[in-house]
């Protein structure tokens, strides 16, 4: 991922993935393997910070709603993590991805949200 990272932390008991840069038709697998990798690896919950992402096209917009397939599948439980004004919580909204996955301003509202600290 040249130009996009995902960096995992943790906030309390739960993982949290911070992505940086765009998700598209380029790096939506590679996107997908990693985020899936870390919410596995470090899970049961899951945050995914997506607050730094400046660009989500529709094979972005894909990869979202087969992680969230993939995670409850899983059991995982998880949030995400994006600013209300971001105009990518427009995209979500219309795609209805909020209807699948809880959406919170921060990344501490969703790790408490999760039960995290």
């Amino acid at each position: 991922m040249s130009e996009q990272a995902v960096e995992v932390t943790r906030n309390g008991g739960v993982a949290v993935a911070s992505l940086r840069g765009d998700i598209d038709m380029i790096n939506h697998d590679e996107m997908l393997s990693a985020l899936l990798h870390a919410a596995l690896d470090h899970g049961p919950r899951f945050v995914l910070d997506l607050t730094r992402v400046q660009y989500v096209d529709s094979n972005g917009v894909r990869m979202l709603f087969e992680l969230a397939n993939e995670l409850a599948q899983s059991r995982v439980e998880w949030a995400v993590a994006l600013d209300d004004d971001s105009p990518i919580m427009r995209l979500l909204k219309v795609t209805a991805f909020n209807d699948v996955v809880q959406i919170f301003c921060t990344t501490s509202d969703a790790a408490t949200a999760l039960g995290g600290e």
